[in-house]
Protein backbone atom coordinates (compact mmCIF):
# COMPACT_ATOMS: atom_id res chain seq x y z
CA UNK A 1 0.00 0.00 0.00
CA UNK A 2 3.03 2.26 -0.37
CA UNK A 3 3.10 5.29 -2.63
CA UNK A 4 4.35 4.37 -6.09
CA UNK A 5 3.23 0.73 -5.89
CA UNK A 6 1.68 -0.55 -9.11
CA UNK A 7 -0.79 -3.39 -9.50
CA UNK A 8 -2.18 -5.03 -12.61
CA UNK A 9 -4.75 -7.65 -13.56
CA UNK A 10 -6.27 -9.21 -16.67
CA UNK A 11 -9.63 -10.84 -17.33
CA UNK A 12 -9.54 -13.73 -19.81
CA UNK A 13 -12.20 -16.02 -21.20
CA UNK A 14 -11.14 -19.26 -22.89
CA UNK A 15 -7.50 -18.14 -22.98
CA UNK A 16 -8.33 -14.83 -24.66
CA UNK A 17 -7.81 -11.51 -22.86
CA UNK A 18 -10.84 -9.25 -22.59
CA UNK A 19 -9.74 -6.57 -20.11
CA UNK A 20 -6.48 -5.24 -18.68
CA UNK A 21 -6.49 -3.10 -15.53
CA UNK A 22 -3.66 -1.18 -13.85
CA UNK A 23 -3.57 0.74 -10.59
CA UNK A 24 -0.84 3.10 -9.33
CA UNK A 25 -1.05 3.97 -5.62
CA UNK A 26 -0.48 7.57 -4.52
CA UNK A 27 -0.19 6.80 -0.80
CA UNK A 28 -2.76 9.49 0.15
CA UNK A 29 -5.58 8.31 2.46
CA UNK A 30 -8.87 7.41 0.82
CA UNK A 31 -11.93 5.24 1.40
CA UNK A 32 -13.69 2.32 -0.25
CA UNK A 33 -15.61 2.97 -3.47
CA UNK A 34 -18.53 1.33 -5.26
CA UNK A 35 -20.26 -1.64 -3.71
CA UNK A 36 -17.76 -1.63 -0.82
CA UNK A 37 -18.73 1.90 0.23
CA UNK A 38 -22.50 1.54 0.62
CA UNK A 39 -25.14 -1.19 0.78
CA UNK A 40 -25.83 -2.69 -2.62
CA UNK A 41 -29.26 -3.90 -3.72
CA UNK A 42 -29.59 -6.73 -6.22
CA UNK A 43 -32.58 -7.90 -8.25
CA UNK A 44 -33.38 -11.60 -8.61
CA UNK A 45 -36.23 -13.44 -10.24
CA UNK A 46 -36.22 -14.43 -13.88
CA UNK A 47 -38.86 -16.27 -15.88
CA UNK A 48 -38.60 -20.05 -15.78
CA UNK A 49 -37.71 -21.02 -19.36
CA UNK A 50 -39.09 -24.52 -18.76
CA UNK A 51 -42.57 -23.09 -18.01
CA UNK A 52 -44.15 -21.63 -21.13
CA UNK A 53 -45.84 -18.30 -20.41
CA UNK A 54 -44.31 -17.90 -16.96
CA UNK A 55 -43.81 -14.34 -15.78
CA UNK A 56 -40.80 -13.11 -13.83
CA UNK A 57 -41.41 -12.19 -10.20
CA UNK A 58 -38.49 -9.88 -9.35
CA UNK A 59 -37.38 -9.40 -5.75
CA UNK A 60 -34.89 -6.88 -4.42
CA UNK A 61 -32.34 -8.05 -1.86
CA UNK A 62 -29.29 -6.72 -0.07
CA UNK A 63 -26.54 -8.70 1.62
CA UNK A 64 -26.89 -9.36 5.37
CA UNK A 65 -23.34 -8.48 6.42
CA UNK A 66 -22.57 -9.43 10.03
CA UNK A 67 -18.84 -8.63 10.22
CA UNK A 68 -16.52 -6.38 8.26
CA UNK A 69 -12.75 -6.00 8.68
CA UNK A 70 -10.70 -3.64 6.54
CA UNK A 71 -7.32 -1.93 6.28
CA UNK A 72 -6.70 1.70 5.52
CA UNK A 73 -7.49 2.71 1.95
CA UNK A 74 -5.20 4.74 -0.33
CA UNK A 75 -5.96 6.83 -3.41
CA UNK A 76 -4.91 5.48 -6.77
CA UNK A 77 -4.98 6.15 -10.48
CA UNK A 78 -6.49 3.38 -12.58
CA UNK A 79 -6.72 2.43 -16.24
CA UNK A 80 -8.95 -0.06 -18.03
CA UNK A 81 -8.36 -1.38 -21.53
CA UNK A 82 -10.93 -3.51 -23.35
CA UNK A 83 -9.67 -5.84 -26.11
CA UNK A 84 -11.49 -6.76 -29.30
CA UNK A 85 -13.12 -10.19 -29.26
CA UNK A 86 -15.09 -12.05 -31.96
CA UNK A 87 -18.03 -12.79 -29.61
CA UNK A 88 -17.82 -10.73 -26.41
CA UNK A 89 -18.93 -7.09 -26.72
CA UNK A 90 -16.91 -5.32 -24.00
CA UNK A 91 -14.73 -3.51 -26.55
CA UNK A 92 -17.88 -1.75 -27.83
CA UNK A 93 -17.77 0.34 -24.64
CA UNK A 94 -14.94 2.26 -26.28
CA UNK A 95 -12.32 4.12 -24.27
CA UNK A 96 -13.14 4.16 -20.54
CA UNK A 97 -11.56 6.53 -18.04
CA UNK A 98 -11.55 5.87 -14.30
CA UNK A 99 -12.53 9.03 -12.41
CA UNK A 100 -11.71 7.66 -8.95
CA UNK A 101 -9.78 4.69 -7.64
CA UNK A 102 -8.67 3.41 -4.26
CA UNK A 103 -7.00 0.28 -2.96
CA UNK A 104 -7.28 -1.58 0.33
CA UNK A 105 -8.10 -4.95 1.83
CA UNK A 106 -11.48 -6.04 3.17
CA UNK A 107 -13.07 -9.17 4.57
CA UNK A 108 -16.84 -9.63 4.94
CA UNK A 109 -19.06 -12.20 6.59
CA UNK A 110 -22.32 -12.47 4.66
CA UNK A 111 -24.98 -14.35 6.62
CA UNK A 112 -27.57 -14.30 3.84
CA UNK A 113 -29.86 -11.83 2.09
CA UNK A 114 -32.51 -9.41 3.34
CA UNK A 115 -35.56 -8.44 1.28
CA UNK A 116 -35.90 -4.67 0.72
Amino acid sequence: MAAGSRLGASLSVKERRLVDATVALSGAPSGPLGFLAAPTIGAIGWPDLTQAGSVAVPRHLRADITDRVETGWVQAEATLRFHEHPVEELALLGPVQATQASAGWMGLTVRGAIAV
